[in-house]
This record gives structure tokens, sequence and C-alpha cells, in this order.
């Protein structure tokens, strides 16, 4: 009887409906125990995660996702305030000044308070042109505060294409709490992917 149930799906419904539901739950039960008699004796296939065989000598490609996946640190050169850096690449940067201000909000989002002004001047010392589009500049007081970037006190960055010979200065803008005369380090990235200047100084 329990081998008409496993092969006849129809022969289940005809016994749900003429036998109590004891009889049905052990109709359930043998249906699940007799499942795996269905194969006709063919071999499970192996899971994706199961063990391959390679031939002899071969070796398993890596898992993509396998290793570490940070980026190399960029070199970097440090110099005071005021000192310029030339880099190797050709492109030299200074920072001219760094002076605390006090800013005003005038838009959504800005806040009014103390905050530091950097200018950063870049000269392209190369035969081609540089793309200065993705330059970053970050503030950070000495005892790890960092300045926080502001839209207020009318910032300018270094943007555009930089020809050869040619020099660009940018104005950056930070928030950064009692910041007149504060030991400060700020860190000059001229390009995505390049050397870093890292520029220490006080805040006049």
């Amino acid at each position: 009887m329990s081998l008409h149930w496993c092969t006849r799906r129809t022969g289940y419904s005809t016994l749900s409906k003429t036998v109590g539901g004891a009889v049905v739950i052990a109709a359930m039960l043998t249906l699940a125990a007799c499942a795996p008699a269905e194969t006709d004796g063919a071999s499970p296939s192996p899971s994706p995660s199961a063990t391959q065989i390679l031939p002899p000598g071969a070796t398993e490609t890596p898992d993509a996702g396998d290793g570490p996946q940070t980026a190399a640190p960029l070199p970097t050169q440090e110099a005071a305030v005021g000192e310029t850096v030339a880099f190797d690449t050709g492109i030299s940067v200074v920072i001219d000044k760094v002076e605390s201000v006090t800013v005003k909000a005038e838009t959504p989002g800005e806040v009014s308070g103390t905050a530091v002004v950097v200018t950063v001047t870049a000269k392209n010392g190369t035969d081609a042109a540089q793309s200065l589009d993705s330059a970053v500049v970050t503030v950070n007081a000495q005892d790890g505060e960092p300045g926080i970037g502001t839209t207020a006190g009318d910032p300018a960055p270094l943007t555009g294409s930089l020809a050869p010979g040619k020099s660009a200065t940018g104005r950056y803008v930070f928030m950064l709490g009692s910041a007149s005369g504060r030991d400060v380090a700020v860190s000059v990235n001229y390009a995505a992917g390049e050397p870093v200047a890292i520029f220490t100084g006080k805040v006049s």
C-alpha cells in the first residue's frame, strides 16, 4: 500500500478522501521515506561546492575573493608648511598658507564657526597636461581631530587640466574648533593614485 502511494499521487488523493487524518499523516511519512527510490538507481549529482578532481600536476585557481582586497598605500613625502614637495612624477605642490577664519552658514547643511583655510598651489613640470579634477586635500589637528570640509567660506578647490609649465592654486575650507595656533597636518593628493604630500605647521 505504501509503494502505491509513492508512485501514484492519485492513490494519495483518493485515500485522503476516505480515511481519517491519522492515516493521512502516515501516508505523508511514507511518501517522505520512499522519495529517494524514484531516482531509479541513478547516483545523486554532486553539489556545486563538492571538491573537484583535477588532472595530475594541475592546481586549482584561487577564488577571486581570496587574499587581501585593500589597495597598497600611496607613497608619501613630508614637508613643513611653506616648503615645496617635488614628486618624481614632475608635479610639485606647496601649502602657501594655513589660516584661521570665522565662517557663516549661508546654505542648508552649513555650520557657522571657526574654520581653517588651506591655500594649495600645484605646478606641472611635465611635458603633458595633468588633470586636477580628482585632487584631495585633508586637514587633521595634532590631537587627531579632523577638519570637516565645508562649502562655507568660499572654497575654490583645484580642478581642471593643468598645462605644462603652468601652476594652479586651490582654496579649501575646513571647520575646526579653536583653529588659531593649532598644530595641523595637511595632506595633498593632486590626482587619484598619485603620491601624497603631507605638510605640518601651525594655523596662523
